[in-house]
This record gives structure tokens, C-alpha cells and sequence, in this order.
């Protein structure tokens, strides 16, 4: 009995037993050794440039992942928030981690490592990144300029969909009179979103980028036109015929007005800082003919609003009046 268990005893420990030695494997062929001896082995037996990989991996990991991950990340069709896309870019260009691993890239250090990654990871293997961090700077530039013509993009987008709006109400506000009144300006509108970008990069906005902007100025301002001639501004937020006359008539007397509207339903209340009510009023905005630009015969003037002092107050400019607002 005692030597059956001996003997299986033996059997058992010759199975588990397997030593590696460069080119021989001695014990029970197809036997597994534990992953913690595995490892230790392939340790042993890596080569020069593996090692040397491994180290960067246990040290820059989340550099070259985050790296890998912002020169994938290009503007698509659809993007949103390309002002943050370009902000990430432009932190690893300001806190670049990487020269050192650069430096061995370009020594040669890596080349032909065989490092064991899952498939999670396996971009980061040296002969993926190595290209990457080389050239990190050149690259990331590039990425944020990308993101800065989406940026331009972006606004563009924004124009025309205000275009479509008014095509499909068949109105326009009259706020929107007041916006850019030439191609250039509307250039000089969106390029100013996308400046502090370009300006990161040492670029100035592409002129290529805002070419669009004639385009859609010559679109936007046909539909306004169209739709301004007509009266077909924003409907009043709500009538007020005295309001809406006394306004009228302030600016009758230097302009030809075609309509008032209202652009407050209720009374916005000023109070002084004791809490007492010392006036409420107003905003609207007003159509009127501009007599010196044929080519462009509607233009609002300054929005305006009229003012009137609660009828419990005891002061002697009760009366009522209209005044100018200036944006």
C-alpha cells in the first residue's frame, strides 16, 4: 500500500515537472507550467530589443495609448465639439513625455520586439508606434488643424441650417439683419472661432476653409431679401398697439418703417437696491427701408424699447416715452 501512494506520488511529480533549456524542453511532452514560470522563462530567453520594450510599456503606457488614440481621432462628418478635440491635441504637443522613447525608436532600440500583447493593446507594439512618436509632433499639428478647419466647418454648418429654417417657416427674425453684411465679414465671424486653434499651432486660419462663407452669404442674404420684402419677420412675442406705436413713431422720423415687433411678452422690471420698482419696459425690434444700399433695401436699426414707469410711482416723468437701446 505505502508504495503504490510512493509510486503515484513520484508519477505526479514528474508529470508537473518540465525544464526549459535553450533549444531542448525536457519532461512530459504537452505538459503546461504555470503562468507565473511561463513568464519567468520567456523573461530569460526575450530578446534585447523585447526587453527594452517591455520597459517603456511599464513606464509610458498611458502616453503612447493616449497618442495612438488622438491621431486616430480625425473629424467626421457629423463631429461635435471639434474645439475639444483640438484642446486634447494640443496638450500632448504642450506636455510631450515622449522624447526619450523617440530617442530609442530612432536608435534602433526596439526594432523587432515581440512583446506578448492581448488584442486590447496590440497597437503597441514598437514597430506601430515607433512611426508615431518619431514623428509625434508633425503628426499631432496636423491633427489640430484638422480639427480647426471642423471647427470653421462647424459654424458653416450652423449658417446653413439657420438658412433652412427660414426657408421652411417662410420667415426671418430681424435680428438676424443686424448679423455680417458681406462675405468677408461672415468670414472674419466663423474664422474667429476657429483663430486661437490655428494661432496654437503657429497657422494662420486657411482661406481655403472659408471659402464656403460667399457661398452661403449670397444664399442667406437672397432668403432674407426675399422673405424681409415680404414682411415675413418673427411673429410679435405678443402685442402691445400703444408700444409698438410709439416706437413707430421716434423712428419715423429719420427712417422709412415697414414694422414693429415685440420681442417681450411681459414688462422687464429695473429695481433699485432697496428692492423698489423704479421702472419696467420692453425690447422691440423694428423693419425699416435703408435709403442708401439699393442692393440691400432692409436693415434694422438699433433694437429698441419703450419705457414706462409704474403708475404708482410719484415722479414727474411719468409720461410716457420710447428710447433707443444700443446692442
Amino acid at each position: 500500500m505505502k508504495r503504490i501512494a510512493i509510486a503515484a506520488l513520484t508519477f505526479a511529480a514528474l508529470q508537473a515537472c518540465a525544464i526549459r533549456v535553450p533549444g531542448i524542453n525536457i519532461g512530459t511532452p504537452g505538459a503546461e507550467s504555470s503562468s507565473g514560470g511561463s513568464s519567468a522563462q520567456e523573461s530569460i530567453l526575450d530578446s534585447a530589443q523585447t526587453r527594452a520594450w517591455r520597459e517603456v510599456l511599464r513606464s509610458k503606457d498611458d502616453e503612447l495609448d493616449a497618442l495612438y488614440e488622438r491621431l486616430n481621432d480625425v473629424p467626421k462628418e457629423g463631429s461635435t465639439s471639434p474645439d475639444q478635440h483640438a484642446e486634447w491635441s494640443l496638450k500632448l504637443i504642450k506636455n510631450d513625455q515622449l522624447a526619450d522613447v523617440a530617442a530609442g525608436c530612432a536608435a534602433g532600440t526596439y526594432t523587432g520586439e515581440e512583446t506578448k500583447l492581448d488584442e486590447r493593446r496590440a497597437h503597441l507594439h514598437a514597430a506601430t508606434m515607433c512611426p508615431l512618436v518619431t514623428d509625434r509632433m508633425n503628426l499631432l499639428k496636423k491633427n489640430v488643424h484638422a480639427w480647426g478647419v471642423a471647427i470653421i466647418d462647424y459654424y458653416f454648418w450652423q449658417e446653413s441650417n439657420r438658412i433652412e429654417r427660414m426657408e421652411k417657416e417662410k420667415r426671418v427674425s430681424v435680428g438676424l439683419l443686424a448679423e455680417p453684411q458681406s462675405a468677408q465679414k461672415l468670414k472674419d465671424y466663423v474664422a474667429s472661432f476657429a483663430k486661437k486653434t490655428f494661432e496654437a499651432i503657429g497657422e494662420p486660419v486657411p482661406e481655403e476653409a472659408l471659402k464656403k462663407a460667399e457661398e452661403l452669404f449670397a444664399k442667406r442674404q437672397d432668403t432674407i431679401m426675399k422673405l424681409a420684402a415680404a414682411g415675413k419677420m418673427t411673429t410679435s412675442a405678443k402685442a402691445d398697439a400703444g408700444a409698438e406705436k410709439a416706437i413707430k413713431d421716434v423712428y419715423a422720423k429719420r427712417f422709412d418703417v415697414k414694422k414693429v415687433v415685440m420681442k417681450d411678452a411681459e414688462w422687464k422690471l429695473v429695481k433699485n437696491d432697496l428692492g423698489i420698482l423704479l421702472r419696467h419696459y420692453k425690447d422691440a425690434d423694428v423693419l425699416v427701408r435703408r435709403r442708401t444700399a439699393p442692393s440691400a433695401p432692409w436693415c434694422p436699426p438699433p433694437s429698441a424699447s419703450r419705457t414706462r414707469p409704474p403708475a404708482s410711482t410719484p415722479t414727474p416723468t411719468a409720461s410716457t416715452s420710447s428710447s433707443r437701446r444700443t446692442p
